[in-house]
This record gives structure tokens, sequence and C-alpha cells, in this order.
């Protein structure tokens, strides 16, 4: 169908702060929610990169959460050495105090460590995601977020990137593996005590979230063609699995940051903020201010003139 005010009521709705009864689930009186491909009352909820966060797992116990976006990765290989960054709070990878950061191989030519950013192990993500899944909860990875200096150039860093992401984030493929015999890189394959070559997990993440909150210097190419790519490759390795590649932008329009991502990528979810730009946010159509107008209508518009019309 196509994009909906029904529909983006409930991506919007994704953002509202969420309160259940984990012990009710916990005895099996609430059913946990379960993402429903095209529905309207999926509700998201964003995890990680906070601090004092309760686990993981926690979230997915609760009735009212259909997908969890972990974020965020704020550097991408450009930034990080060759590999991407990530950050996930105080709770759940470890760097350099307990186990060290992936060795990058270096981007266009220069290898510094100290740009070194990807965590090798994150022992209580790992723990946490094929609880989560089985619950029925689409766990998301989340790149960009509001701090980093991530930024991609042109449509061959984006390609390359996604096939980056599928490789240490899709289903296990040892052939994949065999092409990076050095690190190995599966983060959240990588727990407490298993080794770098252990296969006692290996978790299949359910999609990819952006938050892309820093204005493209290449016209958003790398981040079309990046989404391009993994939906070639969700399709090719995995059909019968539902990914998801959702994003959250500014409710401004233009929208500065991922304007022309979305008129040139398609999505099957998007969360607009209209919470935190007070010009275009959702008080604005009960508190009007000077100058203001609650955007939803033009939003409905935007998406539908781009690749998403008809998907979301």
């Amino acid at each position: 169908m196509m994009f909906s005010s029904r529909s983006l009521v409930a991506a919007t709705a994704a953002l509202s702060l969420i309160s259940s009864s984990v012990a009710a689930v916990l005895e099996g009186s609430i059913t946990p929610a379960t993402y429903v491909p095209g529905g309207n009352t999926n509700l998201a909820m964003y995890w990680g990169a906070g601090v004092n966060e309760q686990e993981l797992s926690t979230f997915c116990y609760e009735s009212t959460v259909d997908i969890i976006p972990i974020g965020f990765m704020n550097a991408f290989p450009a930034q990080g050495n060759g590999l991407p960054g990530f950050v996930a709070g105080d709770y759940g990878c470890w760097g350099p105090e307990g186990y060290p950061y992936y060795q990058g191989p270096g981007y266009d030519g220069d290898n510094d460590p100290e740009n070194n950013l990807l965590p090798s192990r994150c022992p209580n993500i790992q723990q946490d995601i094929p609880l989560c899944q089985q619950l029925g909860k689409k766990i998301l990875l989340s790149l960009g977020g509001g701090s980093g200096n991530y930024q991609l150039t042109g449509a061959a860093d984006g390609v390359a990137f996604a096939e980056f992401l599928w490789g240490a984030y899709g289903p296990y493929n040892q052939s994949w593996i065999d092409l990076n015999p050095a690190t190995n890189i599966r983060p959240f394959d990588r727990g407490l005590y298993n080794t770098s070559t252990s296969t006692d997990y290996q978790i299949d993440i359910d999609g990819f979230d952006f938050d892309i909150e820093l204005a493209p210097t290449d016209s958003a190419a790398g981040y079309i063609a990046l989404v391009n790519r993994l939906r070639e490759l969700m399709a090719r390795d995995n059909p019968s699995k539902t990914y998801i590649i959702s994003g959250a932008p500014q409710c401004s329009l233009p929208e500065p940051n991922m304007g022309d991502l979305i008129t040139g990528a398609k999505f099957d979810l998007l969360w607009i903020q209209f919470y935190n730009t007070p010009s275009c946010s959702a008080r604005e159509y009960f508190t009007p201010v000077p100058g203001g107008h609650f955007n939803f209508d033009q939003w409905v518009t935007f998406v539908n003139s781009g690749k998403s019309a008809g998907n979301l």
C-alpha cells in the first residue's frame, strides 16, 4: 500500500515511552509483542549508547515492544581504520579494558591503530539477542546517531560497507570468514569465553536502522548504495526471512541529513523524529508557536514521492 497516515503514526509512536509489567511476562500472563510486517501497530524502542541501562533482555520481555534497534555504529570504515566503530553504552561490548578492539586493515592506504573502534567481543549482547529473537522481537543494528564523525564517500564506499555489515552481522557465511582469516570479524558471535573461531553462537541480525544526523558529503550516494546492496544480499542469502531497513529522520523538510537517502532508497519503516525540532514537532499540533507547523501531511507526500512509495 502507499505510505499512509496510519503507518506514519505507528512509526512515530515508536519513540514513545514504554511501560509494562516484565514480571507478568515472565509468569506467562502476557504474550510478548511480535513484529507484524505491514502492520500499523509495531512499536520500536532504541537500546544502547546510554549509561546505567538495563539489560537488553529486560526490554525483550516487554509486552509492547516489537523492534529494538541497538545503537550506535557511529564510525564508518573511513573513520575507523577500515572497520566501523560501535558504541553500546556501558553494557554489551568491550574494548581495550576487557578485550582488544579488532585491528583494522587501514583505509585508503593509511593504517592508524589509534582509530581502531570496533570492540572484539559483545558477551551480553551475544547472550540476549537469541532470547529476544525467540520472543519474536526484531533486533536491528542502528547506524549513525547524534555523536561521532561518520561519513561515506561515493557508491563504491557504500557497497563495500554493505558487504562488511552483512558478513559481520548477517547470517554466518564461512566463505566470507575465509576472506578475513586474520580477524574473523563476527562481533556478536563472540562472548566472554568462546574463542575467535567458535561457532557456538551464529547471530543473524534482523536488519539495519539509519539514524543519520550528519549531512552526507556525497549527496547520499554512499548511503543509497549501502541500502540497495543490503537488500540484494538479504534476498540472495536468506529470502525466507523478513529483514528490516528502517530510518529515523529529523522532522524538518527538506531533511538535510536523510532526505536524499529516503528519496533514493527503499525503506520498510520510518520513525520521524516529531519531538526534538520545535518548528515541526507533534506538539505543534496542540500548542502552535509562531512560525511552527506540524508537517505530518508533508511527510506523507514526501515519502510517497520516493523509492519507498507502496512499501511502507
